[in-house]
């Protein structure tokens, strides 16, 4: 995924007039290895580039990493405040925890209490409080070029099956 627009500017090349001042992003799946592995084909041939069966495997796979940058890279542009700044740094804290695996932090607590670094009332405590930040629900608006971008890509995904 990269922005459109600075790529033609790099390249030294015209940007269309109906283009200027806009956002564009251009979404690309490139694989260069293993092309029969990644499409469970023992080989690929260039008779199947044209088939239906394979155009929409094509795009299905598409789809899926999409789906997978988004929701790695899903950024949050707002989040609503709360009138406590104990309350501001628990959404925080909850919207790091959403970003990382589940089991990952209490993992490392458990790491850091084997090694000596924290008692077990400590260790408790800690897993206690990932548990209550991974139940809370954080309202917070999605940046309106994700959404934007979002939209278009359902709209092509829409209609191709």
């Amino acid at each position: 995924m990269y922005w459109k627009q600075v790529h033609l500017q790099e390249t030294s090349k015209l940007i269309p007039i109906d283009k200027k001042g806009r956002n564009h992003i251009r979404i690309e799946l490139r694989i260069k290895k293993q092309l029969g592995r990644y499409f469970n084909k023992t080989d690929i041939r260039l008779a199947n580039l044209y088939t239906e069966k394979f155009y929409i495997n094509v795009f299905d796979k598409w789809k899926d990493a999409y789906s997978n940058i988004q929701a790695a890279g899903a950024k949050i542009e707002q989040i609503e405040i709360p009138t406590r700044k104990t309350e501001l740094l628990e959404n925080l804290a909850s919207i790091a925890l959403s970003i990382l695996s589940p089991i990952k932090v209490p993992n490392q607590i458990n790491e850091a209490q084997i090694k000596g670094n924290l008692t077990a009332k400590q260790a408790y405590d800690m897993r206690s409080m990932i548990e209550d930040l991974q139940s809370r629900v954080i309202h917070t608006n999605p940046s309106e070029l994700v959404e934007e971008i979002n939209s278009k890509v359902e709209r092509v995904i829409k209609f191709y099956k």
